[in-house]
């Protein structure tokens, strides 16, 4: 927990992602000569929902690194239910990039950070750009059929999705396309809580004198 810590709290730094490769390496080399770090040198990272709403950059350290920790609670494919092979793990745009042109939503909201979810290739693939509201739908169904709400309800949870299943219209509606910068500013709360677990005191809602974007 110490070194997860210490390393995405560096990780989470703002800088260019072109950097980011060589930070890591910089970062390895760095804890191998300390042995472990020391409470000292966990740096103080800045992130707020605001923020991470608007992080859309792949090439962005910090992006990255968000994925990762987002799928780290997740263990089990949405659509398929199966367990998530991590070698086989691809980033669903929950909101589909086509909508920028079917709902003139833009590109940078659709690209952020808050609007992916950990999915097995070939969920990704079959759900292709097919809108929320329909696939969430079919899942909840499926499994209010079977009697099995409260296993989906936790992979939700898991997952960093807002809503409760129990509820169908307010769950679902927060998937139609008019209610996504709401979607996804609860979602990106939920991220900033999970980070929250990881980093400790390291994480801050006051932005420091010294910040730069």
């Amino acid at each position: 927990m110490v070194l997860r810590r210490w390393f995405y709290s560096h990780l989470l730094q703002p800088g260019a992602g072109v950097a980011a490769n060589y930070k890591i390496r910089r970062y390895f080399n760095q804890l191998g000569d300390i042995g472990a770090p020391q409470p000292e040198m966990f740096p103080v990272v800045y992130l707020i929902p605001d923020t991470i709403v608007r992080l859309n950059k792949s090439q962005d350290n910090r992006f990255k690194a968000l994925q990762c920790m987002m799928s780290m609670t997740v263990s089990k494919d949405l659509i398929t239910t199966e367990p998530l092979d991590r070698t086989e793990i691809e980033y669903h745009h929950i909101f589909p990039k086509a909508m920028n042109r079917s709902h003139d939503i833009s590109k940078p909201l659709l690209d952020c950070v808050s609007n992916r979810i950990a999915l097995s290739k070939k969920s990704n693939k079959k759900l292709g750009d097919k809108p929320p509201f329909e696939y969430f739908k079919e899942v909840r169904d499926k499994v209010c059929k079977a009697g099995t709400l409260p296993g989906l309800q936790h992979h939700l949870t898991a997952s960093l999705i807002p809503g409760d299943v129990n509820d169908e219209f307010g769950f679902l509606s927060q998937f139609q396309p008019n209610n996504i910068g709401e979607f996804l500013h609860k979602r990106a709360h939920l991220i900033q809580e999970h980070i929250k677990t990881i980093l400790g005191d390291s994480l801050t809602a006051k932005e420091p004198e010294d910040f730069d974007e």
